[in-house]
């Protein structure tokens, strides 16, 4: 502000107020067959979530149920997806699911004796060289078992991710003519390579330029 008193300023704090909900859609009404699946999960109920701020919007899916078994066959279920952004607004959308068994699989007579995946409760691998994870999808799902009923043995979506260095829980999914059940295996993935460091030699002008910096020195790159 200035005048002819002179100039003075003055600050005034702005708070910007997000009050516009995310958007949200579901995937379409679909039959969730026994014969390939029995968990439920985010990617079949949402199908897209955006936000105008970009960041922080979280997923999530209500009603229903985790896993259908025989007991669910025929029946309807309305699954609400929802979108909440991280101002709090939400969105919602629905997809109806109907349970279903197409090969009979629930009447037959093995399924008195359900299938029991049991997993080894951890596994430590070192991270592939050159990278900050460990492919683990290229060795055999059965590396994880631990006495399962079930004949067939694979990882399990949406848990089809490579863990990177730390502790990542991956599933796995057993099945055979008892059903399918699920287990997990806590994976440690260990960092053991060592970085690289490439140096170059420094001459220096100590009177118009004295001071040295790291970065004119040496270039450093890790997996």
């Amino acid at each position: 502000v200035s005048g002819s008193a002179g100039m003075d300023q003055c600050t005034t704090d702005v708070t910007v107020i997000d009050n516009e909900p995310p958007t949200i859609t579901c995937q379409t009404d679909f039959i969730y067959d026994l014969t390939y699946y029995t968990r439920l999960t985010m990617d079949n109920v949402i199908s897209t979530a955006y936000d105008n701020c970009y960041e922080g919007i979280t997923k999530s899916i209500q009603g229903g149920i985790p896993e259908y078994t025989c007991n669910d066959v025929g029946s309807i279920n309305v699954v609400t997806g929802v979108a909440t952004d991280a101002s709090g607004n939400t969105a919602t959308c629905d997809v109806t699911i109907t349970v279903a068994d197409s090969y009979d699989n629930c009447n037959t007579p093995a399924l008195g004796n359900p299938t029991v995946a049991s997993c080894v409760a951890t596994k430590t691998f070192d991270a592939d060289p050159g990278m900050c994870y460990k492919d683990i999808f290229a060795l055999q799902a059965n590396t994880f078992d631990n006495g399962s009923t079930g004949d067939n043995i694979w990882f399990s979506f949406p848990d089809y991710t490579s863990p990177t260095v730390g502790t990542t829980a991956v599933t796995v999914q057993v099945s055979g003519d008892g059903g399918t059940d699920y287990c997990e295996t806590q994976v440690t993935v260990n960092d053991v390579e060592a970085p690289t460091i490439s140096c170059y030699d420094q001459w220096i002008d100590v009177v118009n330029y004295p001071t040295l910096y790291p970065a004119s020195m040496a270039t450093a790159y890790d997996n």
